[in-house]
């Protein structure tokens, strides 16, 4: 109920006083204590403030600064609020009427739900519990009057006294009070001395409460109605603010009054006061905004010296009339908390001005956007706007005035006061006007259209007293006094000039927008340039220039920066952003006083300082206009004030400030900590890595698995810090500083565990300087802590003292089991010796037999006599019958010697099945045997080599077959299992007894059962190696005399043993060469190939296929074959494959030898292969035809074995020799040694392409042949081939020579880093680099670039 009440009286009170109010016009005193004024900073809710009314400010031990609302409490940090409420923060009510700072630098806060602490340490609010407490809800006033003791006054009940946690009674007149004044509404409490404190009233003047004796004393002679506000001074004098004006009480006790009747103070009602560091007294009002007051005036038997503030919402004055509270911080800065939110204002003024146009201000400009600026007479300075004419400017008085005459125009773009008192006004295309200030007459001049100068963008009067007007795209125009009108300066035409200065009597200089720098002789007419022709300018469009010293021209550019001419050897240097410029684009250059310039840009102000030769920026002071500055419109006073004109105002400065900067330092605080995204707060009892506010913490402690963590920092630097840019370096990690700019956090991802330390400090700047550090500890897992090393250790000798045991062991086991091996290979070799024994026995029988049948079939020819056709029918079926064995011997041992190696193709096993059974169908209805076939999956693929699995299905099928009788079966059948595929063969035969059927599977085995068939004894022992190679499996189940089943388990995956070791475009020559033989069966082999070795290739076209296997005969032991039977299928397969060498017959189907060679030779991809034809034709027609449609050679039928391959020899040898001579470089081909024909142009020219597609695409990795071929609309096999023939080299050893030539031609003639310069050929690995090069040339690249350096 009591806090109702209290709001309600509250509300009563301020709604009483606005109606009171008086409307007037307020009377603001100018005043000389601040004669320049002051700038004020504004901040409200649309800045991020909880509420607009702030009812106290203060700050903390970290330099924050803290704000007290009615909604609410708010931290600043000279960029934003942080705001504190009852649903944030352990604040229980959001009225804060008081902030004070504890002695143990935490806060008192004093609320509608009583006094809050907040803990600094852990960065935590809470109530203060306080026993036996008379405290009502309202607090208004705190005061810690000892470390332990506070006074508290509260709205309704009174001086309250707490002890720690305790309400303490006070001995007034010889009774325990609780409560002293307790029938009185207190409103303030101050200090008065070490003994007593000062306490005032809304209601009953000001009371003196004596602590040591408890006596309360009213001043009677003060004032006994409202107390506003008590302030103690310096000087230890108490300040009162009341409703009737401003009290003093002196050292003496003596009251001295101060109010709108005996000053110049414009309000009597005083609600808050603050002292500066220059002793003057702030005092803030109830209606009428701030005062300031000189103190020492008071002393004195003249006026009292007072300065008014009335409201304004320019920034020269404070924002609102109601001052609720006044505070000075660390800095000497004051915060000024007013109904319509917070003010600040720094009262030693802003180092730079900034003037703008303000319909409330009186010192003005009549337009924002400031164009020309000109020195006038005496103290006057004239200022010409884009829109509102011309202004003046007082030096002494800081007063702006109006130019007030009928101009052509108010779009002024240029102004010049010369020697003979006439104001030149330059408009934007209204031409020049003069105007005589003694006479006060207004000529204008070259008004007509832009050509002829009516846009007037600088003028210039030369040491002559000449009067000079650059124009834009106009030319440049003399003033001609006699005449009255302006001379044309045609020799250097229609020129846009931008600035225009002098160094020498006779000449000017101009800054041109597209022409560079001009230097014109107006005696002799003669002119000369600077530009990017002739010197080393970046660009032609030139801003302003100014002189350094005769020989020295700075020059500023649009977008290039600043230029630093030497105009005899027209060398120029150059500065730019990276150089510490604010924009790239100046505007404006103008000399200080002490030899330093200061740039105009497009976005800020720069100071190059030109004995340093290096540039500053002036972009962090507060004031610096955000917009572009204009061209030429800069003034430098004879007191070296600085006038500078942009887009949003006129800056003012003295340049002997700022020349020599004394760098200003400000705290930067770590304020948060975020982990994973989440805030880390001391509230929080679960979290472990901060024990106190991280503002305060040096170290920071975070577990391996927290290490993805942010850290929000604040600079403390007022009124605002968002125009600092930031580096940070994390000390054991990074190994430089990185630059963040403006970001005020940095993020930490995974940081491995370890010790840290990370340093935060602002970039570069010579006017503020900022540095703080932390450290950081990322704590390991257990698992990698000293104990755990220590657990390891140990358990690493235990495991050695195992392994030592277990070797031991092994050793001995190791050792019979290699004389058991040595047992094992000691039979192999024995079987080997046999087996070789036996292949070589054979392959000598081979010879003998062959003779036999040669002439048997030419006797079978020759001999007509039936009895001997008979006996020799008998010779030839033995001996081949013994061939067919001699061979079968040789073919297993050639199938033994491949055991262990696999060709891989995808296949269809259900289908491979099926085709395989039905080859053995006929044989089983022979012998009256049914074959059931359960093979019903409809998709089988896998990966295997399909002649082993072949080979293994028919030593099973053949076995099948063996063992079974008349009316038997054999099922197959075919299933999914697991990972891959199992099939059977079951049938039910004479079946295998128990006994053996563990050893079915043994090489060489053979059964002593009575029933056997003849055999080898190796068909299943090689059927498992073969299962096994593949990773399957292969079982057998048997009952005698009843079945017999063999199952086979084949795997998905790619088998381990796999060989398959061919190159992608070798695997692909392959597989189109066997699609080819398969179309034709005529032949026995369609290709002789050998793809891992360095064979030619030759392509036999012919319709005869005894013809293809005679050549094959004789050639495949030294080439590599192709096989065509047709001009077509030849021309195909050439296109395809590329060959080497190509032999063809003249007469064939489809397509003729000679159609064949004319289209071949017409072909790019296949020009270069040489051609012989081989025809029955021997007519000199035919032979001419064959020649003139490019044939190589001609050889008629029959023909010479020794002859053809002389021939093949030759022109092979031809070609390579063709090879030598394209690959020459161009600084060879001039010799006399180069053939000069036409086919070397044309492979010359082939290659001269394909090259160019290597640059085009020099950076593309990986698929960079195939993109290739595309372009040049060939496939991957041809141009391979047609790379191979031309060059001898494979594509890809080619393309990386092209890659090598190009990065010696960068490192040694363009002197490129040799990292770059591998990257600009396309290789990403510098030691692969280093090595492939050093291969090529026989000397690292950087041996190339050391001899390019010392040449």
């Amino acid at each position: 109920m009591g806090i109702i009440k209290t709001k309600i009286h509250l509300q009563f009170l301020l709604i009483a006083s606005l109606i009171g109010l008086k409307t007037y016009a307020q009377d603001c005193k100018q005043g000389t204590l601040f004669p320049n004024g002051l700038k004020f900073y504004h901040y409200d809710t649309s800045n991020g403030l909880s509420n607009n009314i702030v009812n106290s400010i203060t700050e903390d031990e970290i330099g924050f600064i803290w704000i007290g609302t009615n909604s609410g409490l708010n931290r600043f940090d000279g960029n934003e609020f942080e705001k504190f409420d009852k649903e944030n923060s352990g604040l229980l009510n959001n009225y804060i009427q008081q902030i004070i700072p504890a002695k143990n630098s935490d806060l008192f806060l004093a609320t509608n739900r009583g006094i809050h602490i907040y803990d600094l340490q852990k960065n935590l609010f809470q109530q203060k519990s306080i026993e036996n407490s008379y405290l009502s809800d309202g607090i208004t006033s705190i005061l810690e009057y000892s470390k332990n003791i506070l006074v508290v006054g509260d709205y309704s009940h009174g001086v309250h006294f707490i002890k720690e946690n305790k309400h303490i009674p006070v001995l007034f007149k010889n009774v325990y009070e609780n409560v002293l004044l307790k029938e009185y509404r207190i409103s303030v409490l101050d200090r008065k001395d070490q003994h007593s404190v000062l306490v005032g009233t809304y209601n009953n003047g000001l009371y003196c409460i004596s602590i040591n004796d408890t006596i309360v004393t009213k001043i009677e002679k003060l004032f006994h109605g409202r107390i506003n506000t008590i302030y103690t001074d310096s000087k230890n004098r108490h300040w009162i603010g009341t409703d009737e004006g401003l009290k003093l009480i002196s050292e003496e006790n003596k009251i001295v009054d101060i109010n709108k009747g005996n000053s110049d103070l414009n309000d009597d009602a005083i609600r808050s006061l603050v002292e500066d560091n220059q002793g003057l007294l702030w005092i803030g009002t109830r209606n009428s905004g701030l005062n300031i007051l000189d103190p020492n005036s008071l002393s004195d038997e003249g006026e009292i010296k007072i300065q008014s503030f009335c409201p304004k919402t320019d920034g020269s004055s404070v924002f609102n009339r109601n001052i609720l509270n006044l505070f000075k911080d660390s800095n000497g800065n004051i915060w000024i908390g007013t109904e319509a939110g917070l003010d600040f204002v720094d009262p030693k003024g802003e180092a730079i001005q900034l003037i703008d146009h303000s319909t409330n201000d009186d010192i003005q400009i009549s337009h924002d956007r400031v164009k020309a600026i000109t020195k006038g007479k005496d103290d006057n300075i004239w200022i010409g706007t884009d829109g509102g004419g011309i202004n003046t400017y007082s030096q002494t008085s800081k007063q702006f005035g109006k130019l007030n005459i009928n101009l052509p125009s108010d779009l002024v773009l240029s102004l010049l006061e010369d020697s003979k008192e006439n104001l030149w006004i330059g408009t934007y295309r209204k031409g020049i006007s003069k105007y005589n200030l003694k006479t006060k007459k207004l000529t204008t001049y070259l008004d007509t259209k832009v050509s002829d100068g009516s846009d007037v963008r600088s003028i210039f009067e030369d040491l002559a007293g000449n009067i000079w007007v650059g124009t834009n795209r106009g030319g440049l125009y003399q003033y001609n006094p006699k005449k009255d009108n302006f001379i044309y300066i045609d020799e250097l035409g229609k020129l846009d000039i931008r600035d225009i200065v002098q160094k020498d009597p006779e000449e000017i200089w101009l800054a041109t927008y597209g022409n560079g720098v001009i230097k014109y002789n107006f005696k002799t007419g003669e002119s000369s340039g600077f530009h990017t022709q002739n010197a080393n300018f970046p660009i032609n469009i030139i801003f302003s220039i100014e002189f350094i010293d005769k020989n020295t021209l700075l020059v500023g550019t649009m977008n290039e920066g600043l230029l630093k001419l030497n105009i005899n050897n027209k060398k120029a240097e150059r500065f730019s952003m990276n150089d510490g410029l604010s924009n790239n684009t100046i505007n404006s250059i103008i000399r200080d006083l002490s030899g330093n310039f200061w740039i105009g840009t497009n976005n800020g102000i720069s100071l190059y300082d030109l004995k340093s030769n290096s540039i500053r920026n002036l972009n962090n002071f507060n004031n610096i206009q955000e917009s572009e500055f204009n061209i030429g419109a800069s003034l430098l006073t004879q007191d070296g004030i600085l006038l500078i004109g942009g887009n949003k105002g006129l800056n003012i400065f003295d340049t002997r400030d700022l020349s020599n900067p004394v760098k200003t330092n400000f705290p930067t605080v770590f304020k948060d900590l975020e982990i994973y995204g989440e805030r880390i707060s001391l509230g929080d009892s679960t979290q472990t890595v901060l024990d106190k506010s991280i503002f305060l913490s040096d170290t920071l402690k975070i577990s391996y698995n927290q290490a993805l963590f942010s850290l929000d920092f604040a600079s403390l630097k007022y009124p605002k810090s968002d125009n600092i840019e930031y580096s940070y370096f994390l000390e054991g990690y990074n190994d430089h500083w990185i630059n963040i700019k403006n970001a005020k956090r940095i993020n930490f991802s995974q940081l491995p565990p370890g010790n840290y330390k990370l340093k935060l400090k602002t970039n570069d700047n010579d006017y503020l300087e900022s540095y703080s550090q932390l450290f950081i500890e990322v704590i390991p897992p257990v698992w990698r802590t000293i104990p755990a090393y220590i657990a390891y250790f140990i358990i690493s000798i235990l495991l050695i003292w195992f392994g030592l045991n277990y070797y031991a062991e092994k050793v001995k086991l190791k050792q019979s089991l290699i004389f058991e091996k040595n047992q094992r290979q000691l039979e192999q070799d024995l079987n080997e010796e046999r087996l070789r024994f036996y292949t070589g026995f054979s392959h000598e029988l081979k010879t003998p037999l062959t003779m036999i049948l040669a002439p048997v079939e030419s006797l079978l020819i020759e001999i007509r006599k039936k009895e001997h056709v008979n006996n020799l029918r008998i010779i030839e079926k033995n001996a081949k019958t013994l061939l067919n064995r001699i061979n079968k011997l040789l073919d297993f041992r050639q199938t033994e010697e491949g055991l262990n190696k696999l060709n891989i193709t995808k296949n269809d096993l259900a289908e491979s099945l099926l085709k395989w059974t039905e080859m053995y169908e006929p044989i089983a209805k022979k012998k009256d045997i049914e074959i059931i076939k359960n093979i019903d999956l409809e998709k089988s693929t896998i990966y295997c080599d399909v002649d082993k699995i072949h080979i293994i299905f028919n030593n099973l099928m053949s076995n099948a077959l063996k063992y079974t009788s008349k009316g038997d079966q054999i099922k197959i059948k075919l299933k999914e299992k697991a990972n891959g595929y199992q099939f059977s063969i079951k049938d039910n035969g004479a079946g295998i007894s128990a006994k053996i059927l563990p050893r079915i599977f043994d090489w060489y085995y053979h059964s002593d059962e009575k029933i056997k068939k003849d055999g080898s004894g190796i068909g299943l022992a090689l059927s498992k190696r073969f299962i096994e190679l593949h990773g399957g499996k292969i079982n057998a189940k048997s009952i005698e005399n009843q079945y017999t089943v063999f199952k086979v388990f084949l795997p998905k995956g790619t088998p381990s043993h796999s060989e398959n070791t061919d190159t992608p475009e070798v695997a692909e020559f392959i597989k189109k060469t066997t699609d080819l033989l398969n179309e034709n069966k005529e032949l026995e082999s369609r290709a002789l190939l050998y793809p891992d070795t360095d064979r030619e290739l030759i392509l036999l076209i012919d319709d005869n296929p005894d013809i293809h296997h005679y050549l094959s005969s004789i050639l495949k032991e030294k080439y590599d074959l192709l096989h065509a039977l047709n001009g077509q299928e030849g021309l195909n397969m050439a296109i395809m494959h590329v060959p080497d060498l190509i032999i063809s017959d003249i007469m064939m189907p489809i397509k003729s030898g000679i159609d064949l060679t004319s289209t071949l030779k017409s072909r790019k991809e296949t020009t270069h292969i040489p051609i012989i034809l081989l025809s029955a034709k021997d007519a000199q027609e035919s032979i001419v035809i064959g020649y003139k449609e490019g044939a190589d050679d001609y050889i008629t039928k029959p023909f010479s074995i020794a002859i053809l391959e002389a021939r093949i020899r030759n022109l092979l040898d031809r070609k390579f020799s063709l090879q030598k001579n394209l690959l020459q470089k161009e600084g060879s081909e001039n010799t006399n040694n180069v053939v000069k024909n036409e086919q070397v142009k044309i492979e010359k020219e082939f290659l001269k392409k394909f090259e160019e597609k290597v640059h085009t695409h020099i950076q593309v990795q990986g698929k960079l042949v195939e993109l290739i071929s595309e372009e040049m609309g060939m496939s991957r096999a041809s141009l391979y081939r047609k790379i191979k023939a031309l060059t001898g080299k494979s594509i890809n050893e080619y393309i990386r020579d092209i890659k090598l030539d190009k990065a010696l031609y960068l490192i040694e003639k363009e002197g490129v880093n040799i990292s770059i310069a591998a990257l600009e050929v396309g290789f990403n690995n510098p030691k692969y680099f280093r090595k492939i090069f050093r291969e090529k040339f026989g000397q690292l690249p950087s041996e190339f670039s050391l001899n390019k350096d010392l040449s």
